[in-house]
């Protein structure tokens, strides 16, 4: 997270695998599952969040201050195989 967007907007990781959300801009930011199904809750500047993915499906997700579960503003995709 940088800025008001998530690099890579898109990943691909297999079941199981853990994803580290690191906040390298200067406002608080999240990753909130549009599905309910992770939340990292909203993290500070310099702070690290992990969700590990335990089942396959294509999930997306927002910034809870600068996005929407609609798909609007901050948002990105894990693609869990």
């Amino acid at each position: 997270m940088k800025d008001f967007e998530f690099g890579p907007q898109e990943i691909k990781v297999k079941v199981g695998d853990t994803i580290t959300w690191q906040n390298d801009g200067a406002k608080p930011h999240s990753a909130t599952a549009s599905d309910g199904s992770f939340d990292t809750a909203i993290f500070q500047p310099g702070e690290k969040k992990s969700v590990t993915f335990s089942k396959a499906g294509t999930f997306k997700y927002y910034c809870q201050l600068h996005g929407t579960p609609q798909g609007n503003g901050m948002v990105g995709t894990v693609i869990v195989e």
